[in-house]
């Protein structure tokens, strides 16, 4: 009998073999990291899930004097001598950690200089820890108390969640975009806030939504896309020039490793009308110890008879062209539709962005969503400072997103 999710909290514990409970999406969770602290401390493992913990808060950081400051804390707690929760690790580790630290190497802090570390502790804890955790009364005693719907924030459910699906998605297996692709993502960016949309996070500069509506996805047998508004001091084109720059992008966005411009595909009439479009291979950082995900990626762009640009990305299956994934990088599939709407005499802009991944693997909802908060928190910030700086440099869009309006032009959506 398949498993299935209900609002009781009278779930047979046979149903839990059926789960892949996932270490880091545990100690990310506030609730259930508490109540594994809880079992580390009767079992004197604590200073491994304190270190972990630690090190995710410097790696969150973007401030250079703030991540050296936090990374000598770290080093005091947990790696010298005598420290409060001192880590059993080797001399030559231990010692190769306090050296980078007190160069401030900031080729290394920049990565991450707990990595060796963290990947060390996190394999001990996994092989000797957690296991037994997941059998414990106090494991079982949590669940119980937060229901069974918190399972999807801790891990993935082996199996397809029976659910009744409210749309699809585009067909991801085309390489190319029509007309009624966006004229899906635009119904998307621009659907009623209040009655369609959760909000999820909110800052003076923007505000972070998950779709009630659930969809079909890739492999993801039922999930939510992802919204983002923001609002920009500047004309629409600067935004569109300064948003698809390879150079800018890497600033702005804390996830993006990398971006190679593969080809340029002109519209084409065949059996429908096929929109110009451009091809990239793009590569995402996720958290440690999450291998990078790659995803070949189409954008194009078009005009709706408001003025507004709509630029649509999609991944894409296309052999002739994309090179095969690169070691250690997990091929994954995603789409995105973005609304930039001119703000008619007063120089602004707005920005709307709607997205949905399937980042492959067993990789839990919760840590998903903070993937997604992590990413557009300072994103406003950081592209407010491009702008400015752009105004001087002059930055262009290298995409060919561009070209791609150039051809597509304006349409009636």
């Amino acid at each position: 009998m398949p498993f299935r999710l209900s609002n009781s909290n009278d779930f047979d514990t046979k149903d839990l073999s059926k789960i892949d409970f996932c270490l880091e999406a545990i100690i990310e969770n506030e609730s259930s990291y508490k109540c594994f602290t809880e079992y580390l401390t009767s079992t004197h493992n604590l200073e491994m899930a304190l270190f972990l913990n630690a090190t995710n808060e410097y790696k969150l950081m973007r401030s250079e004097s703030n991540k050296i400051k936090k990374a000598k804390e770290i080093i005091n707690e947990f790696i010298k001598e005598d420290s409060k929760n001192q880590l059993n690790i080797s001399g030559h580790l231990k010692q190769k950690i306090i050296e980078a630290c007190e160069k401030e190497d900031k080729t290394i802090l920049a990565s991450n200089l707990f990595e060796e570390l963290e990947f060390s502790i996190l394999i001990s804890l996994k092989e000797h820890v957690f296991g037994d955790f997941l059998k414990s009364e106090l494991f079982l005693k949590f669940l119980k108390s937060v229901g069974i719907e918190a399972l999807l924030d801790l891990g993935v459910i082996n199996g397809r969640v029976p659910h009744t699906m409210k749309d699809s998605i585009i067909n991801l297996k085309t390489d190319h975009f029509v007309i009624q692709d966006v004229e899906f993502l635009k119904s998307v960016l621009t659907s009623d806030l209040e009655k369609e949309w959760d909000l999820i996070q909110s800052s003076s500069h923007h505000k972070l939504y998950s779709s009630k509506q659930i969809y079909e996805f890739g492999s993801i047998p039922h999930d939510k896309m992802i919204r983002v508004e923001m609002e920009f001091q500047c004309e629409a084109i600067e935004l569109i020039h300064t948003l698809f720059n390879s150079k800018l992008r890497k600033v702005y966005d804390i996830n993006l490793k990398n971006v190679e411009l593969l080809t340029y595909i002109p519209a084409r009439k065949i059996s429908e009308q096929q929109l110009a479009s451009s091809m990239a291979l793009e590569t995402q950082h996720l958290y440690f110890p999450l291998a990078d995900r790659e995803f070949p990626m189409i954008y194009t762009c078009v005009k709706d008879k408001y003025g507004n640009y709509i630029v649509c990305k999609k991944s894409c299956e296309a052999p002739e062209v994309v090179p095969l994934p690169k070691k250690g990088v997990v091929r994954a599939i995603q789409v995105h539709g973005i609304l930039v709407q001119p703000i008619i005499g007063e120089g602004k802009c707005k920005f709307s962005k709607v997205v949905m991944i399937d980042f492959k693997g067993s990789v839990p909802r919760s840590m998903i969503i903070n993937y997604f908060k992590q990413r557009f928190k300072s994103m406003h910030k950081e592209i407010t400072k491009l702008l400015e700086r752009n105004e001087k440099k002059d930055y262009r869009c290298d995409h060919k997103v561009l070209n791609t309006l150039e051809e597509n032009g304006v349409f009636e959506v």
